[in-house]
């Protein structure tokens, strides 16, 4: 070990390996620090907390640590649930009395996940999410950014943007009649294709909402071709099928099977 130096440099090196040679006897002092000064303890930690700096290198370690014991981490959590239900139960009771309280749905939390279709905000964020995760899967890779961040618009702001592309008798109460269609195809990449075009294709704008039905016949069609993998696949006399005059007849047949209002007494 270097002798004790005025300079800053050496006084970095003296420390660093001075920690490293003596980490039980540091890893004790700083115990009994602890046990006799909690409250400053406390204090200090709670000022690093504030530190931008430090928020920044605390998530930038969790989240390569996550990534390496991922395994570990996942059946060290299973464990845990396993053996402290009572716990488990009390936290997610908690929760559920918080969440309650600030306006967000719980039913499709703990024991309740069944009911995870009565709640129309959860279904369509449960759509969108799963919408999107599908198009990197059936293109080879992963989501790894948020929904929002994808869609370049906050999911509230989503949410009003598809309303106003409702076609007649869409509500958010029959989602499970219509879906959410890109009219630009994702069938129009191929294999080779780089997350940003996929993320081109999320953009907001580029979705609608059509029934499903319509949607079956719009296909991978797009400017009257038809794409597959990334490649043209349509023949030269094959014509593009009416899927708008499809979707309109179905809002048709909606608007008919509406219940009549009776007049205003």
């Amino acid at each position: 070990m270097p002798s004790r130096c005025s300079c800053r440099d050496c006084a970095r090196l003296y420390s660093a390996q001075y920690r490293a040679n003596n980490r039980e006897t540091l890893r004790g002092n700083n115990k009994r620090y602890e046990q006799r000064h909690p409250d400053k303890k406390k204090e200090a930690w709670e000022k690093q907390k504030l530190n931008p700096e430090f928020k920044e290198k605390r998530r930038a370690y969790s989240r390569e640590y996550d990534k390496a014991n991922r395994p570990k981490i996942y059946e060290k959590s299973r464990l845990w649930r396993q053996n402290n239900k009572e716990k488990v139960r009390i936290r997610t009771k908690k929760y559920k009395k918080q969440a309650a309280d600030n306006g967000f749905c719980t039913s499709h939390t703990g024991t309740e996940a069944l009911t995870y279709g009565r709640c129309e905000e959860c279904v369509f964020k449960k759509n969108m999410r799963s919408l999107l995760n599908d198009c990197y899967r059936i293109l080879g890779t992963k989501k790894d950014k948020h929904t929002e961040h994808i869609l370049r618009c906050s999911l509230d702001r989503f949410k009003i943007y598809i309303e106003s592309l409702f076609s007649p008798g869409m509500t958010w109460a029959n989602q499970t009649e219509w879906v959410f269609d890109h009219i630009k195809p994702m069938a129009t990449l191929g294999p080779g294709c780089t997350k940003d075009q996929i993320s081109i294709l999320n953009y907001y704008t580029n979705i609608q909402p059509l029934w499903r039905q319509a949607n079956f016949y719009k296909s991978s069609w797009f400017e009257g071709k038809r794409y597959s993998r990334g490649r043209i696949v349509s023949k030269a006399n094959q014509v593009e099928p009416d899927w708008r005059e499809i979707n309109n007849r179905i809002s048709q047949e909606h608007i008919e099977k509406a219940p009549k209002k009776g007049p205003n007494l």
